[in-house]
């Protein structure tokens, strides 16, 4: 039945739509004639224009071209000149700090063989033997013999110090409770030994010693350091040496890293310690020597931290601002046992002068490139703006509905191309205009007829529409049934695809659970393998460790023999050197041969028990590590019965899985006979429900159609009436244009 009556319905909805569309489409046509060429005030823009665009649109066209080209201008000198600026400042101030490092870094190397020599000095007179030998017959012998003594120590001093350089002063104090001083000084400055006697110094160190001087108590910075007997191993004697103030100065007094440019004095070069203490200074001014102030201080709480970052890196730069300036600071540490570093400090605004320089240039350069820039746009600007003048006051004339004024332009631009086309454009209106007035004529005609078809169509359409409104219901009730269907199969289907989705999961889970069998079983064979391979192992390293342990035995009694002679032989050394001194001046020499003899032999024995501790120690780790291998052992027998059982219980496992992937097998078979029946039935029910669903659709466009005929055939008649209306209108809006 739905077939025979579609094709009835498809010719009246294709009769009624022509009929309608044909007389709509008339009467459109007009009125869009009529809007766009009756208003004047043409189109408004587009919705899509940019809010920006719409922003430069208010100002004219000559501001917005002089503008555009010299914020150009000026956009492409900035970043030049910025990109030039930040190049040559990177460039100098890379290039300075790469020659600052090396500077700063064979400047320290200069530094500590300076401050090695100076050390040097103090252990020379703690080594030399005949200080030493001075210093002990001073403390037991007669007065004649100290007076003796006192020469020889004197007679040291003024031979090593008098031609040496950097070496101001140098006392050795020794005798009962150190009374008795002798020196060396080029001044008059008298130490103060009341602290210093009493201070025990193990080591050699660089301090502030005391000193008077007229009577005023001065501090020097120097070296002191105890001096132990050769022979008897205690403090016999107390060194102190003072260098010259400011002699490290000399190593970096002429290096040149640059001048101030204002005062033309050299840039700072010091040596200062992690406290902040200047050792040295080549600007005595503003950092003097043996002394602390804030920048020193500032600059060496910096150091200090960056060298404790990084993990032995010597030698680098860092920024510090030091009096309310920027400046490029360069260290290196003098020595790795000691906390002085040789710093340069150069200003930032010395570095980027040049780089200042030329950002001046750059600018001045750009302000004329301006200047000139903006001259140029007003000419060009004023050769566009003058003619778009005279082309918008002639718009004017026409918008006042003057068609008969023309544009006069010579020039061979787009501006002359513009006008020409307006001129050709005034000449078509006005041709238009003309054919408007006649067609308006024939619009009173037209109307009448258009009245007489609206009539009829809407006779027609009322039928139409009753017939198709029962035809519809059905449809619809019939779709909504079949679709009810539908929506039950699908909740079906659904369900019966969740299981064939687990089914499949399961099954694929147990064949990957079987598949391991085979792994498993060859993984709990390579367990055992490696299990009794350890074992072996482990034997062999209890056997070698048991002959270590013997090797060591073997080499203790070998010690024992080497300390017995050492003992020996220092015991006939002492007998040796108390023979000597027995034959007086015709044994010294052979003095000094048999106390090289005893040191040899004191070292021999020192290094033997050493050696015997050393040797004590692996003993005693060995031990250690035969009773760790051999609980090593117990473990490994004991992980090679739980291996054993492991694979008996992969082995019940995997039987098991046999047995349920065959039961999962005989499920998913079943479940796909499921799918394919249900499959078949969805076909079925999608079919009826898509024939149900394209009638109720059909019945319901043409019933659709059918009320839009009926509303068109009453818009037709309102628009005919209109249509009247509007050709009067016309014909009085066509009356205020001048052609001729």
């Amino acid at each position: 039945m739905m077939k025979s009556v579609k094709p009835k319905f498809e010719k009246i909805k294709a009769l009624v739509k022509s009929v309608g569309s044909a007389l709509i489409s008339v009467i459109n046509r007009l009125i869009a004639k009529r809007k766009q060429h009756g208003n004047g005030k043409g189109k408004k823009p587009s919705s899509s224009m940019s809010k920006k665009i719409i922003f430069l649109r208010r100002f004219k066209i000559k501001t917005r071209l002089m503008a555009s080209f010299v914020l150009l201008l000026a956009a492409v000198i900035v970043i030049i000149g910025v990109y030039s600026y930040n190049t040559s400042t990177n460039a100098i101030d890379e290039k300075v700090k790469n020659y600052s490092l090396l500077v700063m870094k064979q400047t320290g190397i200069v530094l500590k063989n300076e401050v090695n020599r100076m050390e040097t000095y103090a252990n020379e007179i703690g080594f030399d033997s005949n200080i030493q030998e001075a210093i002990v017959k001073y403390k037991s012998g007669t007065d004649f013999d100290k007076f003796e003594q006192v020469r020889t120590v004197q007679k040291f001093l003024k031979t090593k110090y008098l031609n040496t350089k950097g070496v101001r002063y140098c006392a050795l104090l020794y005798g009962d409770d150190f009374s008795h001083i002798d020196t060396y000084s080029d001044n008059s400055s008298e130490l103060q030994t009341e602290k210093f006697i009493q201070k025990t110094i193990d080591k050699l160190e660089w301090t502030n010693i005391q000193f008077t001087k007229s009577k005023k108590e001065i501090s020097l910075f120097g070296i002191q350091q105890d001096m132990r007997g050769i022979y008897i191993g205690s403090t016999i004697a107390k060194i102190v040496i003072i260098p010259e103030e400011n002699y490290l100065a000399e190593a970096f007094e002429e290096l040149n890293i640059g001048t101030d440019l204002k005062t033309k004095e050299a840039f700072p070069i010091f040596v200062v310690d992690s406290t902040g203490k200047l050792v040295a200074s080549r600007s005595t001014e503003a950092y003097p020597v043996n002394s602390a102030n804030e920048n020193s201080k500032l600059i060496a709480d910096k150091l200090t931290k960056l060298t404790a970052k990084s993990k032995g890196n010597v030698t680098a730069n860092t920024d510090i601002e030091l009096n309310g300036a920027k400046s490029l600071v360069t260290y290196s540490k003098i020595s790795e046992n000691k906390d002085w570093y040789v710093v340069s400090v150069i200003p930032y605004d010395y570095l980027n002068s040049s780089a200042n320089a030329l950002r001046t240039k750059i600018s001045v350069i750009g302000f004329v490139c301006i200047i000139m820039a903006f001259l140029l746009c007003v000419f060009i600007a004023r050769s566009v703006s003058k003619p778009l003048g005279r082309l918008v006051l002639t718009m004017k004339k026409a918008k006042g509905g003057d068609l008969t004024d023309k544009l006069a332009d010579y020039g061979y631009d787009e501006i002359s191309d513009v006008c020409s086309n307006y001129n050709d454009m005034l000449e078509n209106i006005s041709t238009l205009i003309a054919k408007v007035r006649n067609t308006s004529q024939r619009i009173f005609s037209s109307a009448g007829k258009i009245s007489t078809a609206s009539e009829s169509t809407y006779s027609v359409s009322g039928q139409v529409a009753q017939t198709i409104g029962e035809i519809a219901k059905g449809a619809t009730e019939q779709a909504t049934e079949i679709s009810e269907s539908v929506n039950i199969m699908n909740k079906l289907s659904d369900g019966i695809a969740v299981v064939d989705e687990n089914v499949t999961k399961v099954t694929a889970i147990a064949n990957r659970i079987s598949g391991l069998n085979t792994d498993a079983a060859g993984t709990i064979g390579k367990l055992n393998d490696k299990s009794v391979q350890v074992s072996e192992t482990t034997g062999k390293v209890f056997s070698n460790i048991n002959d270590l342990s013997n090797n060591m035995n073997e080499i203790q009694k070998i010690l024992k023999m080497q300390i017995a002679i050492s003992e020996q032989t220092n015991l006939l050394a002492l007998n040796a050197s108390i023979e000597a001194a027995r034959a007086g001046e015709a044994g010294r020499g052979f003095a000094v041969v048999a106390s090289e003899v005893g040191k040899l032999a004191e070292k021999s024995k020192e290094f033997n028990r050493v050696i015997n501790g050393i040797i004590s120690s692996i003993e005693r780790k060995t031990e250690d590590t035969v009773r760790e291998v051999l609980k090593s052992n117990e473990v490994v027998n004991e992980q090679i019965n739980a291996v054993k059982e492991t694979e008996v219980l992969f082995d019940t496992v995997f039987s098991a899985m046999g047995e349920v992937v065959s039961d999962i097998g005989k499920t998913e078979s079943s479940v796909e006979n499921i799918m394919t029946a249900k499959n078949d039935v969805h076909d079925i029910i999608q079919n009826i429900s898509a024939v149900a669903e394209q009638s109720a659709a059909t019945t319901e466009e043409i019933s659709a159609s059918t009320q839009e005929q009926i509303a068109s055939a009453e818009d037709l008649a309102y628009q005919a009436k209109e249509l009247n209306e509007l050709a009067e209108a016309l014909n009085s809006e066509i009356l205020k244009f001048k052609t001729q």
